[in-house]
């Protein structure tokens, strides 16, 4: 992540929230609380930065390093943060996403964070603040890994499943890493059960589309 070259105290430009998207198939039944709005600048301002590591002022504060593009330094922010607890590390990526709110990698290590806690409604709402903004190859496999683990053995799972995989070629099945997507995409309708020649019909012709996408995806 190449930082532009500026003060050490200057704010990176266009921070803040993403834009309202609408709810990647899987994530419209859950809500969580919209988040806090972000701290004013006299809040920011009491907070304490010392030699690039991140301490924290006598106001309440988000955490923040020297140079808001040190990538090293808010990694050991989230390391220390993360082992202080659930809560402390979560307040951690928020920080971090303020700055850098379309930067993939974190959005997923914080999904990811959610998924091991089986906080299934902070998960989908970390999806919806982010997989459109984020072209981001794991952080879309962390939304289909998810999407599957929860609808497995439902009664919706291959039309929820079907919708995911289409959703996430749609956005990113252009991706030169995006060759796995395509490959599970036919594994899942392969693994798909039938009963008639009516159903199987429908399901060679279904898996000859998807192979003939992906064949003229560039």
């Amino acid at each position: 992540m190449e930082a532009p070259d500026q003060h050490p105290q200057d704010e990176p430009h266009g921070k803040g929230t993403l834009p309202s998207t609408p709810s990647p198939p899987g994530t419209e039944t859950l809500t969580v609380p919209t988040p806090a709005p972000p701290p004013t600048p006299a809040q920011e301002d009491k907070q304490v930065a010392v030699g690039g590591t991140l301490t924290e002022g006598p106001a309440v504060a988000p955490l923040r390093p020297t140079n808001l593009y040190d990538e090293a330094a808010w990694q050991r922010l989230l390391r220390d943060e993360l082992a202080e607890g659930l809560d402390k590390g979560r307040a951690a990526f928020e920080a971090l996403l303020k700055y850098f709110p379309t930067e993939g990698k974190y959005w997923q290590q914080y999904a990811e964070l959610e998924m091991r806690e089986g906080n299934n409604a902070n998960v989908e709402n970390i999806f919806r603040r982010c997989l459109l903004s984020c072209p981001h190859i794991g952080l879309w496999r962390s939304y289909l890994s998810y999407i599957k683990k929860i609808k497995e053995g439902q009664s919706d799972e291959r039309e929820a499943v079907t919708k995911a995989f289409e959703f996430a070629l749609e956005h990113v099945g252009i991706d030169v890493n995006s060759t796995q997507f395509w490959k599970e995409y036919i594994a899942f309708l392969k693994s798909v059960k039938t009963s008639g020649q009516h159903e199987d019909t429908q399901k060679t012709m279904a898996i000859r589309k998807v192979y003939q996408r992906a064949i003229e995806t560039p």
